[in-house]
């Protein structure tokens, strides 16, 4: 599963997960974010687009890769 896919399941988490999901939902709804499948382009996006709010969003994005890294290596 993409990162994308994975994180636009994950709004209704609590803490960080959720509030991150909800901010690329968002992004991508009022047409400032493409629909970006990796982490990597999303920070990116976040350098350009957001660059007053970059360390934040950036700080939730690693937050929510390593969950979403650690339920893929849960399942192996």
């Amino acid at each position: 599963m993409h990162f994308l896919n994975w994180i636009l399941e994950q709004d209704e988490e609590p803490g960080g997960i959720g509030l991150f999901s909800n901010i690329i939902y968002q992004d991508i709804n009022n047409g400032c974010g493409a629909r970006f499948t990796t982490p990597a382009e999303w920070k990116a996006h976040f350098e350009v687009k957001h660059k007053r709010t970059a360390s934040v969003l950036t700080g939730l994005l690693n937050e929510a890769f390593i969950v979403y890294s650690k339920s893929f290596n849960d399942k192996k």
